[in-house]
């Protein structure tokens, strides 16, 4: 990409910002506006988001469909280091201790997507996978299965549901790391 095109994607950004900055004192409820300013304004054909933030992504989708914005949305697949970790920038925050056990969480969550598939109650697979996690040294804030879509927890193993978990290592320093999983 050449450094006019990202000049003008700067720039681009910067009105969206501003124009949403005025909205917003005028209208609550607009923290999405940035966004569709820019999409509406930018008007891509698609316009590609990583899946490692899949609530993200779902919202997202949810408002281009609501505000009939042509773009294409389309999820970029998650790369994953050997032990299972999702690649992110956020990595580096890990002290040497954090980054052996946090592949633990993608582990976990293969697992427990395994054992919902066949069959077993989601509370129990939840509560155990938990448990693991927390014994690990995460703390966990969230870990629930849902509908990839709509985001609204479902009970069993149904087409379109992800597991979802946000947790944090609790070490020297605090480090977040949230991973997914179909």
């Amino acid at each position: 990409v050449g450094a006019p095109l990202v000049a003008l994607w700067h720039a681009i950004w910067a009105v969206a910002v501003a124009l949403t900055a005025l909205a917003a004192q005028m209208m609550d409820g607009l923290k999405d506006a940035p966004l569709a300013a820019l999409l509406l304004m930018a008007f891509p054909d698609v316009a590609v988001f990583g899946e490692k933030d899949w609530q993200q992504l779902a919202i997202i989708r949810r408002l281009a469909t609501d505000l009939n914005i042509p773009a294409e949305i389309v999820g970029a697949p998650i790369l994953r280091e050997t032990d299972g970790l999702a690649m992110s920038s956020r990595n580096a925050y890990l002290n040497p201790q954090q980054r052996s056990v946090a592949g633990a969480l993608f582990h976990t969550l293969q697992a427990a997507g395994s054992t919902i598939s066949g069959g077993a109650s989601v509370p129990d697979t939840l509560s155990a996978a938990r448990a693991g996690l927390e014994s690990a040294g995460f703390r966990v804030d969230y870990l629930l299965l849902a509908d990839e879509a709509s985001l609204q927890p479902v009970n069993g193993a149904l087409p379109g549901a992800r597991l979802f978990v946000a947790a944090r290592l609790l070490y020297h320093g605090v480090a977040e790391v949230i991973a997914r999983m179909n």
